[in-house]
């Protein structure tokens, strides 16, 4: 759209060959399951193997684990959890666990402690299929977009415990915006924002520039540092100051065509936004309202509520 940036690279117009692979509905043909590793690879050390076992049925995300200590490097706790998305404490029982087994080697690096495997190669087999990320192809047509974001989040106002805030990265808000612009027709219709800490509005207007974005959040810092970024950048996005507890502004009721909200996660917080969000839409039945909620391994009757 004139007078509005987009951050493609012009000359990425590459994607990987469609898979015309005959499908029968309902039935998927594999030579090796997803659990475990092919048969030609050599076993876990027994250590490994119980612990793996006794985890039940998730198994696979405690092998993504095992399968980055496999790879030689020191890797610490948190960028464990950060590169796989298993929970920090079962990252750290699993560290525990290998470290009583006799498994890990560590080193101290600052503040930080670090640890790798001790014999790296009796984990040649850790490795396993996984599900495929669904936009991790469209990320480095991106770059220009995330560089933005990352100077967005590192200049964003710090994070209010009272109102639930957990800074997302700026790969995060890449990625949300990516699937939004991916998954809907956004092209000169109107997302709705119930809530923004995390920049999504930016995010969405920076890779699809012809989306409007209307966003309503209570903490006016957040408000003040998307109008600053929108206006820097000439995105299309209008901030509204409101407490969702008294009601959505009138001005974005019945607007929306789709809704992304990351409520505070509670049972009554979740309830509480995508009810102001439903009644931001303006076809509930052609519509659509994203949740972004996520409950770690050790939290599920977070989720059940």
């Amino acid at each position: 759209m004139a007078g509005h940036p987009t951050f493609p690279d012009p000359d990425d117009h590459g994607s990987a060959p469609p898979d015309h692979t005959p499908r029968t509905p309902g039935v998927t043909v594999s030579d090796t399951s997803p659990a475990h590793p092919p048969g030609n690879a050599p076993p876990l050390p027994e250590a490994a193997s119980r612990l793996l076992r006794d985890h039940g049925v998730d198994m696979p995300r405690l092998r993504r684990v095992l399968a980055l200590l496999a790879d030689g490097r020191w890797w610490g706790a948190d960028d464990l959890v950060r590169g796989t998305g298993v929970a920090y404490t079962l990252v750290s029982s699993l560290l525990k666990a290998l470290d009583e087994a006799g498994e890990l080697a560590a080193e101290s690096a600052g503040r930080q402690s670090r640890v790798r495997l001790a014999r790296p190669s009796g984990y040649a087999g850790a490795a396993c299929d996984d599900l495929a990320d669904p936009v991790a192809h469209l990320l480095p047509r991106y770059a220009r977009a995330h560089a933005e974001l990352a100077r967005a989040v590192a200049e964003g106002p710090a994070s209010d415990l009272d109102l639930d805030h957990v800074t997302a990265t700026a790969e995060t808000a890449l990625r949300r915006a990516l699937f939004l612009a991916t998954r809907f027709d956004l092209h000169d219709r109107v997302l709705l924002c119930v809530g923004d800490h995390d920049l999504t509005s930016i995010a969405l207007t920076l890779v699809c520039p012809g989306a409007r974005v209307e966003v309503v959040d209570i903490d006016e810092r957040v408000l003040a540092h998307i109008d600053a970024l929108a206006d820097r950048l000439d995105l299309r996005v209008r901030t509204h100051t409101a407490d969702l507890r008294l009601g959505l502004p009138s001005t974005v009721r019945g607007v929306a065509d789709v809704v992304f909200t990351d409520p505070p996660y509670t049972a009554d917080g979740v309830e509480l936004f995508v009810r102001r969000g439903v009644e931001g839409m303006a076809d509930p039945r052609r519509g659509r309202v994203l949740v972004a909620y996520g409950a770690s391994e050790t939290t599920p009757r977070l989720a059940a509520a």
